[in-house]
């Protein structure tokens, strides 16, 4: 018993480490979330699918293993107490019992039967024993505690066993045995190996398949550690449409997926809707609606160069899930579509301090990998964002997933539009243009011949630089030509020069005089293009279009053991209330005629110690007494405990 205790302890502890730390997911996220020790600490104790851990299972079949000899030892003599009377008592050993009685009655002939119905009253099986001698009435309730016992210990077994059923142990024996490899690599169903399949009647399974709108699966894909294995379905999953409810600020409020099950069983197909806690269960197979994401919505993408001319644009359709090979600024490039999202909510600050959800609107993310192989990671939204008050088209990018998101912020006009600084920055790289605008105003500005060629030169070579490097292409030139002390000087007024001279191109590209709001845009716009050098990527991919199509998630599990645990946790729970709820009472009612009448002894006892059984039996002990009334002058006599209840 004690062993059995032990061992729940444990299986406590470990279930409690399974539902904090998140089962069965990407081993890159364990990695990035506690770090490469302690990754390998937690991968090497199994904590990663806890279940299925060898010292789990281990302790569970121990658990079994004492539950089961314990049932086996103690229910047949539980059983045999139940049906048992305990009528083999002695006068003597009555009145040494905790809660006894003893007096002298009168007697009468239906005493035996006045008692006998006073102790049924209170609930009690009676049974008469004649005796040499003597009537003896024994009585007893409660007795259904002892299959509380045995429910609550076979209950455990049960739920266990059921819980065995539904496990992976079968998936693990493969493995151990070599008859089963785990696939790693992201690749078409159709390109993984067949030793990385599982037959359709697999006892058990839980697995994943995303399904776009239109599309059929007979499959589903098992995690496995840090890859997967594919399990083969015995029918057929269409979706035939998927519907999400969405709350005024864009959050998801519900989705439900439209399925069509295609089976060679069935005369004509079966169609049914499910939602979240509203499954559709076929051939003990039950399907979920668990997520959902993006099913491979086609994109319009305009590329806009930022180290060459921004006019010579690209226009590339493709997909959600594609790769396309592209050619940017005469080097090669992979382009990697990962997602697409419709509604994007963010925690956006208010005036008053607290925070309110808004929508960002639709954004994509991709890859852009080199031919070297190394890829970075954007995330571009398709509208202006709302930033510190002014409207930006903003485009995140980092070259990890364990990074944040450094975004560039190019601003638009009042017309939501960003052809203003495209045009600037076309401008700032059109040396011709820069020089003719330069040369115009440092001559109408009355400068001296001997200084203005000087001065229209510099401003040209720092819009040149800032143009091809931003602010740090300045500070890498001055690093070369100037002394370290003189630096710092020399950079602000090299700041003030380049200030001036990009304003003159700003107003030339407006082609008006400027106002306070164009001058707020020529800042965030500097900045921008200080910024475009280090973006990572040597072009900028704006979303123009795009045709969205959405898939469900669904996960698909077939539980063969799911009605055995069931009726494990509940024999549990109804053996644990019976054990908790339920006392074994007994009663012995001795008569023995005497010479002053009739001897009675009444005893009892519980296999509790609790007062309300010292009440319960004073109660009737007073019933009693009044069917086998006392003789004048004698009163009972109770012992020591059973006087405090009198």
């Amino acid at each position: 018993m004690n062993l059995a205790v032990l061992l729940l302890c444990m299986v406590a502890v470990a279930s409690a480490i399974g539902t904090l730390l998140q089962q069965n997911q990407p081993y890159q996220d364990y990695l990035l979330r506690f770090g490469p020790f302690w990754f390998e600490v937690f991968e090497r104790l199994g904590l990663y699918d806890v279940y299925a851990a060898p010292w789990f299972l281990c302790i569970m079949a121990f658990l079994v293993l004492s539950t089961s000899v314990c049932i086996y030892r103690q229910a047949p003599g539980m059983l045999r107490e139940m049906r048992s009377w305990s009528d083999r008592v002695q006068s003597r050993s009555l009145r040494n019992m905790k809660h006894s009685a003893e007096w002298t009655s009168s007697g009468s002939d239906t005493a035996l039967n006045d008692s006998a119905q006073v102790l049924q009253a209170g609930g009690y099986q009676v049974r008469h024993k004649p005796l040499k001698g003597a009537d003896l009435l024994t009585a007893k309730r409660g007795m259904t505690n002892r299959i509380g016992y045995i429910l609550t210990h076979l209950g455990i077994v049960v739920a266990c066993v059921g819980g065995a059923l539904d496990s992976n142990i079968q998936l693990k024996w493969r493995e151990w045995m070599g008859n089963m490899s785990v696939e790693t690599r992201n690749i078409p169903a159709n390109q993984v190996a067949d030793d990385s399949w599982l037959d359709i009647d697999n006892n058990a399974f839980r697995g994943n398949v995303n399904l776009p709108e239109g599309q059929r699966a007979d499959l589903v894909f098992l995690s496995v550690r840090d890859g997967y294995v594919v399990q083969k379905l015995p029918f057929e999953i269409e979706l035939k449409d998927f519907r999400i409810e969405h709350y005024k600020t864009g959050q998801p409020k519900s989705f439900e997926s439209d399925l069509v099950i295609r089976d060679e069983q069935l005369e004509e197909p079966l169609e049914q809707t499910i939602a979240v806690n509203h499954p559709l269960s076929y051939r003990g197979h039950t399907i979920y609606q668990a997520s959902f994401q993006d099913g491979g919505s086609k994109l319009s993408l305009e590329a806009i160069p930022l180290l060459d001319n921004a006019s010579d644009r690209q226009t590339i359709e493709t997909a959600v899930f594609e790769q396309e090979a592209l050619t940017l600024s005469g080097q090669r490039y992979q382009l990697e579509i990962d997602d697409f999202r419709l509604f994007n909510i963010h925690a956006v600050p208010t005036d008053n301090g607290d925070e309110e959800f808004k929508n960002f609107g639709p954004n994509f993310t991709y890859k852009l990998r080199d031919s070297a192989g190394v890829a970075k990671e954007f995330e571009t939204y398709m509208a202006p964002v709302l930033v510190d008050g002014r409207w930006y088209i903003s485009s995140g990018v980092r070259s990890s997933v364990s990074e944040s998101f450094r975004y560039l912020r190019i601003p638009v006009d009042e017309q939501r539009s960003s052809d203003r600084f495209w045009r600037f920055v076309e401008a700032l790289r059109d040396t011709d243009r820069v020089k003719a605008i330069i040369t115009d105003n440092v001559a109408s500005s009355g400068q001296q011949p001997a200084l203005s060629q000087p001065l229209s030169q510099a401003m040209q070579l720092l819009v040149a630089r800032f143009a091809e490097g931003g602010y740090e292409g300045i500070v890498a030139d001055l690093e070369e030509r100037v002394p370290e002390a003189r630096r710092q000087a020399v950079f602000q007024a090299y700041l003030e020069v380049l200030r001036s001279a990009l304003g003159l191109v700003y107003v030339d590209v407006l082609g008006r005089e400027a106002t306070t709001e164009d001058w707020v845009f020529f800042d965030d716009a500097v900045e921008a293009i200080s910024a475009l050098p280090h973006y990572g990527s040597p072009v900028l991919f704006r979303l123009t279009g795009f045709e969205h199509k959405q898939a469900s998630g669904l996960q698909i599990t077939k539980s063969p053991g799911k009605f055995w645990v069931y009726l494990g946790s509940a024999m549990l729970t109804l053996g644990v209330f019976m054990l908790f709820y339920i006392s074994r009472r007994r009663l012995w009612l001795w008569l023995e005629p005497s010479d002053r009448g009739v001897r009675v002894i009444f005893a009892g006892q519980s296999h509790r110690k609790t007062g309300d059984f010292g009440r319960e039996f004073a109660l009737l002990e007073s019933e009693l007494s009044s069917a086998l009334p006392h003789n004048d002058g004698t009163e009972s006599t109770p012992n020591a405990e059973s006087k405090q209840h009198h």
